[in-house]
């Protein structure tokens, strides 16, 4: 058995963070276009809203796709594109609850 478990787990962490972490920002990609097409569904996003968030999910596409280009995703790059999501997140937010349904 081994003397020095705490050791063995942080590099166990070590290996896996990254993978979590980029799974994390594939979930809130998906979730954050599902929010998108359903405001579009439930007519709370104007064909222009609808039209704006997309592009702004191309543009959090197009960093995650920048960071992954050399095969290593650093913490400066995943700090990014987080912050591209809460951006995308807020403007999510506002343009459903605006006012301007398409009902």
């Amino acid at each position: 058995m081994t003397k020095h478990p705490m050791l063995i787990l942080a590099g166990v962490l070590m290996v896996a963070a990254p993978a979590l972490a980029e799974r994390t920002i594939n979930e809130r990609m998906n979730r954050q276009d599902e929010r998108i097409d359903n405001g579009a569904e439930d007519g709370k996003l104007t064909p222009k809203e609808y039209n704006k968030l997309e592009h702004r999910e191309d543009v959090v596409q197009d960093k995650r796709a920048d960071a992954k280009a050399d095969g290593v995703v650093t913490h400066h790059e995943r700090k990014e594109i987080r912050k591209a999501q809460d951006k995308t997140g807020a403007m999510i937010r506002k343009e459903k609850h605006d006012g301007q349904d398409m009902k």
